[in-house]
């Protein structure tokens, strides 16, 4: 693993799979080439995971991934095989921003999706309108809840009101990135992603209790006999501890 320039360590990579609220392994699979790109893994463990446990099919309906698998193909595989939905933040990977064709006061739009107005606010997403088809923006409150509108310099060639904040709407079709049913700018989906931490308390179970960080010996067969070893430890804990 090459962390930066004369910074290298020898390491594993193992993809994980497991529920957020028990934040118990569910299992664990050594990939052979760590070069690969991490949402390659996704779809094959699931169909790993739902054929050792043909129980689960059908009670998973939603799977947490980061930005990597954000990815309309792989959602769609997923969804298409499995019957399950791959949640993913946006990945803008090269995207540039829009600065063109915008509404009044509005200075360009992130890779992201988020408008941001001529003094530099990021204005807070506020829903959908689905018979226009349209999202809504509105500019944010400032530290003490008023609208960072009313004390503006930009706000004369930008808000016309005399009380409230500007508001925008952006037509889906110039975000089409973001997910109307289920927009990722939505404080549900950040609500539903935040329990994907749960994998990051997991990682560190089984690096720091189960010492999955310790290998006495190298390569891909004897770290997924160490990855057999934890599964196989977590779950005896469970049963009898």
């Amino acid at each position: 693993m090459v962390k930066s320039t004369g910074k290298m360590y020898w390491a594993h990579k193992t993809s994980t799979l497991c529920f957020p609220r028990q934040q118990v392994l569910l299992d664990a699979v050594a990939m052979s080439d760590a070069a690969s790109h991490d949402s390659q893994s996704l779809l094959p463990h699931l169909g790993r995971l739902f054929t050792r446990h043909p129980d689960l099919c059908g009670m998973v309906q939603r799977v947490l991934d980061d930005g990597a698998a954000d990815d309309e193909t792989l959602k769609a595989a997923v969804q298409s095989q499995w019957g399950v939905q791959l949640v993913a933040p946006i990945n803008p990977r090269s995207r540039r921003p829009i600065s063109d064709d915008l509404p009044r006061g509005v200075d360009h739009i992130t890779p992201t999706g988020t408008p941001v107005c001529q003094a530099g606010y990021p204005l807070d997403f506020l829903g959908c309108r689905h018979d226009t088809k349209r999202f809504l923006f509105r500019a944010p409150d400032d530290a003490q809840g008023v609208p960072a509108c009313q004390d503006c310099a930009l706000r004369d060639g930008c808000y016309r009101g005399h009380e409230g904040a500007r508001q925008i709407t952006v037509p889906f079709s110039r975000l089409p990135w973001i997910d109307p049913e289920f927009p990722q700018l939505s404080r549900r989906f950040a609500k539903v992603m935040a329990k994907r931490t749960a994998i990051e308390r997991l990682h560190k179970l089984m690096k720091y209790d189960y010492g999955d960080e310790r290998l006495t010996k190298r390569g891909n067969a004897a770290f997924q006999v160490r990855l057999d070893k934890t599964l196989l430890a977590m779950h005896l804990v469970l049963a009898y501890g």
